[in-house]
């Protein structure tokens, strides 16, 4: 048995995609990408965990309940790969609307870097704070006359991002 983990709405589409091809398909019957990818995904989002038995059967839920039922079965981090699944038109959308808001290439600098993670290596604490709420901020303020949901995201991933670096500190 496998235990799968993703991160973003982008690595369990790819996750759903690669396990299809595989032969997987959910308990219902039903093959892993038949069933909405977006709302499946929102249920728990970043703590969903993806169960793939011996049978080839995929069960779904929440970490906290991996944990409680297979507590020495290891979570995998699944990274979607950047190329090499065939996506529906679908779920190519929803891919790249994910990517959007977690992974704009306009967020990366020259050589690829996350720019979140340069600005936290370049400079000290109380600024990179100063910068992530500052971008955070700018999202949401403008959500409702620019971008919509996609800047709703941008600011509350921003957000999330934050806390991930003060969890290190």
């Amino acid at each position: 048995m496998k235990i799968y983990r993703t991160e973003t709405q982008a690595d369990y589409n790819a996750l759903m995609i690669e396990l299809e091809e595989q032969g997987y398909l959910w308990a219902s019957g039903h093959k892993p990408t038949e069933v909405s990818m977006r709302r499946s995904w929102s249920f728990y989002e970043k703590d969903t965990r993806i169960t793939a038995n011996l049978e080839k059967e995929l069960e779904f839920g929440s970490v906290v309940y991996h944990k409680e039922i297979y507590p020495n079965t290891p979570i995998i981090k699944y990274k979607a790969k950047q190329e090499g699944h065939s996506m529906t038109p679908e779920q190519e959308r929803e891919y790249s609307e994910a990517n959007n808001v977690n992974k704009p290439s306009h967020y990366q600098d020259k050589n690829g870097k996350d720019l979140y993670q340069k600005w936290y290596e370049e400079h000290d604490i109380q600024t990179f704070r100063a910068i992530m709420r500052a971008i955070a901020e700018r999202y949401i303020s403008r959500y409702e006359k620019k971008n919509g949901i996609e800047d709703l995201k941008k600011g509350i991933y921003t957000l999330e991002r934050l806390r991930e670096y003060e969890e290190r500190v």
